[in-house]
Formats: C-alpha cells, sequence, structure tokens
C-alpha cells in the first residue's frame, strides 16, 4: 500500500510539475510574440527616422538657397541705394 501511495503522490507532483511546465511555454510564447511586436515597432520607428532624416537635409539644402538668394538681393540693394544717392546728388 505504502507503494502505491508514493506512486500517487509522485504523480501528483509530475501533473503539478507539467502544469507549470505548460504555464512556461504559454509564458514563452507570449513573449516571443511581444518580442515580435517590439521588432516590428523598432522597424517602424527605424523607418521614420530616416524619412525624417532626408526631410531635414532637403530642408536645410533649401535654407542654404534661400540664405544665398537672399545676399545676393542684399548686394543688388546696396548697390541700387548707391545708384540712387548718386542720382539724388546729380538733380
Amino acid at each position: 500500500m505504502e507503494n502505491q501511495e508514493v506512486l500517487q503522490q509522485i504523480l501528483k507532483e509530475l501533473q503539478s510539475v507539467n502544469q507549470r511546465l505548460d504555464k512556461l511555454e504559454a509564458g514563452q510564447g507570449e513573449l516571443k510574440d511581444n518580442q515580435a511586436n517590439i521588432e516590428n515597432k523598432l522597424d517602424s520607428v527605424v523607418e521614420q527616422t530616416v524619412d525624417l532624416k532626408e526631410f531635414k537635409t532637403e530642408t536645410n539644402n533649401k535654407l542654404d538657397t534661400v540664405v544665398e538668394k537672399i545676399g545676393a538681393i542684399e548686394a543688388v540693394t546696396k548697390e541700387n541705394l548707391y545708384d540712387i544717392a548718386k542720382l539724388k546728388l546729380i538733380k
């Protein structure tokens, strides 16, 4: 009888261990799914970062062009002011 009780106790412990193992496997599956979701989100962030970097570069190039044009306009305006002053003196 005692052997039967011991065997039943061992069987119960094995069932308990098996249940815990099932829970661990389920948890591991959830972790893998969550990791895949995080990787997808990270890929999206990387893509957005690349797009923003390209936008920044394009914007800086356009601003540089505008600054150059403003410099040219200032030079022409300065020259025009001198010409206007000379014309006023001629009168």
